[in-house]
């Protein structure tokens, strides 16, 4: 729902925090605003203000992004390599079930939530194609770029490189 709205947060355990009322989930809250990033021809189609980050457009790790791809990232990689995929993997594991077995619970479920969600059509058909039709996705370096930086200086450095899309696995491969 953030995303139709040209807004993403980085959805891992460091920045993503559950709300309790009552002992029951709630909602959810962002620790802190570098973890929303935004696709401001969304933003401002959607009737919101550019938020005027202090982090210029062409900066490095920029929370401005310029296209629909690059916004999605944030939910290709963390939200669902990183945090879906190692729930996946754990229970797998954990109960002796086939790891594309759960990767396809997953897939079909987000297909359904995608079929429910108020998207423009155009939309939509993007979302589809990315999540479920392409078979590479982008996902994200941190130990060589760590160990190749130059300077100690600045956020923590990262690359981008590219990976088997685990949701289109699960229909085309035999």
């Amino acid at each position: 729902r953030l995303f139709r709205l040209g807004l993403m947060g980085e959805i891992h355990g460091q920045n993503l925090c559950l709300v309790l009322k009552d002992g029951q989930f709630d909602g959810l809250m962002f620790r802190d605003h570098d973890s929303l990033r935004i696709y401001l021809p969304w933003v401002l189609q959607n009737g919101l203000d550019d938020p005027d980050y202090l982090s210029p457009h062409d900066f490095r790790n920029t929370l401005y992004h310029d296209s629909v791809e690059e916004l999605l990232f944030y939910i290709q990689t963390l939200g669902i390599q990183v945090n879906l995929g190692c729930i996946v993997e754990t229970l797998a594991k954990h109960y002796q079930i086939e790891v594309r077995k759960f990767w396809k619970v997953l897939a079909v479920e987000l297909q359904q939530i995608l079929e429910q969600l108020d998207f423009q059509p155009e939309i939509r058909k993007q979302l589809q194609r990315l999540l479920f039709e392409s078979p590479h996705w982008p996902y994200k370096q941190l130990l060589r770029p760590l160990l190749e930086q130059d300077t100690r200086i600045g956020s923590m450095p990262s690359g981008i490189g590219k990976t088997s899309n685990p949701l289109w696995q699960v229909f085309n491969q035999s």
